[in-house]
Order: structure tokens, then C-alpha cells, then sequence
């Protein structure tokens, strides 16, 4: 599953991304993730001090640093654990995307058009589509997490079960990271 997985995303352009599960506290709490982290008592750097709650984290990390060597145009994914508290320590697997900036580079076939919130929907649902999910079974919400943007964003459901989310990231996530472009993200958890 994991490789018909990566096979699709790069073939709708996207380039792998392999992280650490260690992110930065400080990307988390600009996050403001409702899920309670799991701090390391002795991390190998003050930037690698938490287990991600989100692949997002590491992603926009990237993301950040491609835009300060001048990359605006980006789109990438991860597939891999995230960590947190319920009662107990939890482990679930995600599949994760996001899209910066511009679709196309400028060029004599495409128009420049930005990237918006149905480009990476329509990656999250070509995802659910390989992975044989019932589209008749989903049901979409409007609630979802507070990085994302209010009236960009959705999350898919199956009954009670929260799949998926995504959606274009809040303005003050991007102002607070100094990314200056627009970033549009699906999750995936494919621990349901």
C-alpha cells in the first residue's frame, strides 16, 4: 500500500520528503494543535525537542527553507508516524501533502494559476481512490483543525471517524513561519 501510495502523489507532482519524527516546539504551538505532544527529555538539538503531532510541522519546515533559497513553487509529501498523548502514548500513521505557491512554473503550455484548495482535494481523493474507499460513504464537515484557514477547509468522515482533513493553512500559521506564499495541505490517516 505504502508504495501504490508514493507512486501516485509523484505522479500527480509531488515530490518524497523523509523526516525526522523529531520536529521543533515552537512549529508545534504555532500550529496550535489540539492533540497533547510528547516532549524528549534529551533531544539531539533545541530544534528536535518533540514527536511531531502532525507531519505538517517537518513539511512547512521544508517549505520554509525552499523559500529562502528562492523556491515559491513547491509541492511534496511525507508518509510516517505521528506521535501523541491520550491516556496512553498513541502511534498512527499518516500520509501527508502540501502545496506552495504557484501550480505550473511559467511557460508557453500552462497559464500561471495558483494553487488552491481543490488542487490538493483532488489529491486526497485520488489517494481514497486508490486505497478503495466508497465515496458514498464519506461525509464532509466544516469543522477541522485550527491551522487551517475557516472557510477553506473540510474534514472527511466516515460515520463518526475522522479520516482526512484539508485545506489551505490559517494566514497567521503562514505569517508566523515568514512563508509569504499560499499553502494548501491534506492529512491522511491511514491507521482507520
Amino acid at each position: 500500500v505504502r508504495r501504490m501510495l508514493t507512486s501516485l502523489l509523484v505522479s500527480r507532482n509531488m515530490f518524497e520528503i523523509i523526516s525526522w519524527s523529531f520536529t521543533d516546539s515552537k512549529i508545534e504551538k504555532i500550529l496550535k494543535n489540539n492533540l497533547t505532544g510528547v516532549s524528549i527529555k534529551n533531544p539531539i538539538s533545541s530544534e528536535l525537542s518533540q514527536l511531531r503531532t502532525s507531519l505538517i510541522c517537518n513539511l512547512l519546515s521544508t517549505v520554509q527553507k525552499n523559500i529562502n533559497k528562492d523556491i515559491n513553487n513547491f509541492s511534496m509529501f511525507e508518509l510516517g508516524p505521528i506521535f501523541h498523548r491520550t491516556n496512553s502514548f498513541k502511534q498512527e500513521e499518516f500520509v501527508c501533502g502540501i502545496r506552495s505557491g504557484s501550480l505550473f512554473e511559467k511557460n508557453w503550455l500552462e497559464k500561471q494559476r495558483i494553487n488552491d484548495v481543490f488542487d490538493i482535494k483532488a489529491d486526497l481523493y485520488s489517494l481514497l481512490d486508490t486505497l478503495g474507499v466508497n465515496f458514498d460513504s464519506l461525509r464532509i464537515s466544516k469543522n477541522s483543525k485550527p491551522y487551517f484557514h475557516p472557510g477553506k477547509c473540510g474534514t472527511l468522515m466516515i460515520g463518526k471517524d475522522e479520516i482526512a482533513f484539508f485545506g489551505e493553512l490559517h494566514p497567521n500559521v503562514t505569517k508566523a513561519m515568514d512563508i509569504k506564499v499560499c499553502c494548501n495541505v491534506f492529512e491522511l490517516n491511514l491507521s482507520m
